[in-house]
Order: C-alpha cells, then sequence, then structure tokens
C-alpha cells in the first residue's frame, strides 16, 4: 500500500477512531495518544492492509487493541481495600460530597474494563449497545463488567 492509498483508506478514519477512544473514557490527550499509536500500527502493517476488505473494521479493531494495551498499561496501583475513609462534615449535602468523590476514587480503581463501562453507563449516560459499538464488548459482556463493578462499589460502602 502506497502512502497515498494509505492516506485515503486509512487516515479517513482518523477522526472516527479519535471518537470512539474519547467514548472509551480517556481524556484528550490519551485518546489522541492512543489514535497515533495504532496508525503507527497500521502504518507498520501497509503491506497487509491491500487484502482487508473492511478497512474501517479493521481500524477501529486495531483502536480496540490499543485502548486495551493502554487500559493495561495503566491500571492503578492501589486496590479498592486500601482506600481510606474521606473525613466529612456533619451537615448532609458534605457528606454527599464526600460520597461522590469515595465513589469516583473506587470507579478509578477498577480493573480497565469495568472501570471504562462504569464511566459510560454513569457519566456518560450510554446505552448497552453503544458501549458495546465504543469498546468491542458484546452487551452480554458489558452487562457483566457493569454487575461486577456494581457489586464491588456495593461491597465497599457496605
Amino acid at each position: 500500500m502506497t502512502l497515498d492509498e494509505f492516506k485515503e483508506n486509512v487516515l479517513a478514519w482518523q477522526g472516527l477512531m479519535y471518537a470512539v477512544a474519547r467514548r472509551t473514557g480517556l481524556s484528550d490527550d490519551d485518546a489522541a495518544d492512543v489514535t497515533q499509536e495504532a496508525i503507527l500500527r497500521l502504518w507498520n502493517n501497509r503491506m497487509r492492509l491491500s487484502a482487508i476488505e473492511d478497512i474501517k473494521g479493521y481500524c477501529l479493531k486495531t483502536l480496540r487493541n490499543e485502548c486495551y494495551s493502554f487500559f493495561r498499561k495503566n491500571v492503578p496501583d492501589c486496590p479498592i481495600d486500601e482506600i481510606g475513609d474521606i473525613p466529612c462534615a456533619e451537615n448532609e449535602a458534605q457528606k454527599i460530597d464526600c460520597s461522590a468523590e469515595r465513589l469516583l476514587q473506587i470507579i478509578d480503581r477498577l480493573p480497565a474494563g469495568q472501570g471504562t463501562v462504569m464511566r459510560m453507563r454513569c457519566f456518560a449516560d450510554m446505552e448497552y449497545d453503544e458501549i458495546a459499538d465504543a469498546t468491542g464488548y458484546s452487551e452480554a459482556n458489558v452487562r457483566q463488567l457493569l454487575s461486577r463493578a456494581r457489586k464491588k462499589i456495593r461491597n465497599y460502602f457496605n
């Protein structure tokens, strides 16, 4: 595959790849980095791309794999059990703020798949099928990850 063919067939999907990376819960900078890593991987394998019929799908699958690699490398060091209590004030509004802050800390410490799916469902208000499309998981797997994440969070608060 020549440079012009690569630009036409692969770089045309760069914007979509970035958007998918952002929807997995990555920050702007991390999503851009992961997208660039995926494009670099595609460039290094450009000779094999000519035989692929669905370039868009292949680009998104490569991006998904790069997202997985990124999440695996950036697993938090502190397990959920080691989160200390946040001192809370006596009035009800401050207690709610403390609980919300504690919840965010717990979500940040969930395993990569569970944390990503939980953020997408709770904060981005995405449906199961949208999460499945963005992450590459099946809908059943998305439900399972959410169930496990909720159980861990519930166990922490009980």
